[in-house]
């Protein structure tokens, strides 16, 4: 069994800092009055479709009391009649009927409106869980009908306090900085940590140096800062995007991509002289870089389509710069 699964909450207690969340769904178990639609919001990772789960249980009383579909894979309207016709009709053996739907935003615009219906006149004592990592996607009328539930990225704090119980619950000998490290790169998501401190248990390594070369699956922020800081000298940065990116096997989306958020994390980092609030790991070596020409870069990648205009605007808003 992973990591993940192993610790998956089992009650309140295990579920990190989701305060606000984990509060109104035990209001509503201590009252017994529940709404007939709950709509988890969250990035990949953080525990909503896990959340949602606990409380199906905890409402009947029961481990795995409810019904759970994936719309990524059961996405049409089909699928939500047969979804419906189960919740109108029969019984599943509990005292509540509980359908977790987990990515609900990959539902067909069909499949939405079979749902509407029935969330307009839901039978009683039944309840729809949805899940979804794209609010927007979500229609309005749906959201209209739903508790919104949203729950944060997890801190740096909260992923390093978690990754620290697992290890002296398996009686795994990580370090410290290690840990600290794999909190860092996890951008606020448990699985991801959990995920990647299981690659490091794996590959048996012991010091930080080993564990960045086992995590680092991306283009690494050491090369993107050494291209930044070679900004003037154009062919010296066309060496290290042929040596060091394409020479690895990332394409020149994965180059922009990773330019883009590498620069607007170094802008945050300047601006706050804060770490957390930015997706770096690290900002060694970033007092050799001119935030001007950062500003300049910005708008060079804005012209590339590597940053969109959106983008570049809240930036300086956030900043208080002229564009």
């Amino acid at each position: 069994m992973s990591l993940a699964n192993k610790y998956r909450p089992k009650d309140w207690d295990d579920v990190i800092e989701q305060k606000y969340a984990v509060q109104i769904l035990q209001n509503h178990l201590m009252n017994k009055k529940f709404n007939s639609v709950y709509l988890f919001l969250a990035p990949a990772g953080v525990g909503k479709t896990t959340l949602a789960r606990l409380f199906a249980s905890k409402i009947n009383n029961a481990p795995d009391s409810y019904v759970e579909i994936d719309a990524a894979s059961y996405n049409s309207a089909e699928a939500m009649r047969t979804l419906v016709e189960n919740a109108s009709t029969g019984s599943i053996g509990y005292e509540y009927k509980i359908f977790i739907i987990d990515e609900v935003h990959a539902l067909s615009t069909q499949a939405f409106q079979v749902l509407l219906k029935i969330f307009e006149e839901s039978p009683k004592k039944t309840i729809f869980m949805l899940c979804t990592t794209e609010y927007k996607k979500v229609p309005d009328t749906i959201k209209s009908r739903s508790l919104i539930l949203k729950l944060a990225k997890i801190t740096n704090k909260g992923l390093h306090d978690r990754l620290k119980y697992i290890c002296e619950k398996e009686g795994l000998n990580v370090s410290d900085d290690i840990l600290t490290y794999i909190s860092n790169v996890a951008h606020g998501g448990l699985r991801s940590g959990i995920s990647k401190l299981e690659q490091v248990i794996s590959a048996g390594v012991t010091d930080l140096a080993s564990a960045k070369k086992v995590l680092d699956l991306g283009i690494s922020e050491d090369v993107l800062l050494e291209v930044i800081t070679n900004l003037d000298d154009c062919s010296k940065v066309l060496r290290i995007v042929e040596d060091e990116i394409y020479a690895q096997c990332f394409g020149p989306e994965d180059f922009k991509v990773s330019l883009q958020q590498y620069v607007t994390d170094v802008l945050k980092y300047y601006y706050t002289n804060e770490i957390r609030y930015t997706n770096l790991s690290s900002v060694e070596g970033l007092n050799n870089v001119d935030p001007i020409k950062l500003r300049k870069l910005l708008k060079k990648l804005t012209f590339m389509n590597v940053v969109n205009k959106e983008i570049m605007d809240g930036l300086f808003i956030l900043f208080n710069e002229e564009e």
